[in-house]
């Protein structure tokens, strides 16, 4: 009777050790996969809401969908579909690319913005380039609001918020950062 006891207390250990959201515990996003299955419409949606009460004081319009677009992964809201993405103002759009070159890391440090061991470099442009403590990959980030934030000091902290706040729950999604 012991025995039984003992195998179905090892069988359930077993299965406490994997995540209930199916990615595993140790394994994180990998270049080459569907970032979509790490990052759903759904947290992207739950972040750009907050985002965009936070930065533009209107909750968003539409429901955000994703795309696959070469390597890098869209994820829009109050886009019209055919629209040229990277003239449109009107909608959220954010660009997440898993990228390979090291060198978009020259320069980078962390911030107390992002999760810690994050570190992110360039801001130039609107892209930033950011690796975690628990991948070596690259991941660039784009992001266009429905409207400017404006320029000058003040708004480029803005901005850099922005970034950040999106950026965090992207990269703990993708199990680069805790």
């Amino acid at each position: 009777m012991r025995w039984i006891v003992g195998v179905v207390l090892a069988f359930s250990l077993v299965g406490c050790a994997d995540d209930s959201d199916g990615k595993g515990p140790t394994e994180p996003f990998a270049a080459g996969e569907d970032l979509t299955e790490w990052v759903t419409t759904e947290e992207m949606a739950s972040v750009l809401e907050q985002v965009s009460v936070q930065f533009t004081g209107s909750p968003l319009v539409d429901e955000v969908v994703a795309e696959s677009v070469d390597d890098g992964f869209w994820y829009r809201s109050g886009v019209p579909p055919g629209e040229e993405t990277e003239f449109f103002n009107g909608g959220w759009e954010v660009r997440l690319e898993p990228m390979g070159d090291e060198r978009a890391m020259e320069g980078a440090q962390p911030d107390p913005g992002l999760p810690e061991g994050v570190e992110a470099a360039g801001g130039f442009g609107g892209i930033y380039d950011m690796r975690g403590p628990l991948s070596d990959e690259v991941l660039s980030i784009w992001i266009n609001p429905p409207e400017t934030l404006g320029s000058g000091e003040r708004a480029e902290a803005r901005w850099r918020d922005l970034y950040f706040q999106v950026a965090s729950m992207a990269l703990v999604e993708m199990g680069w950062a805790e």
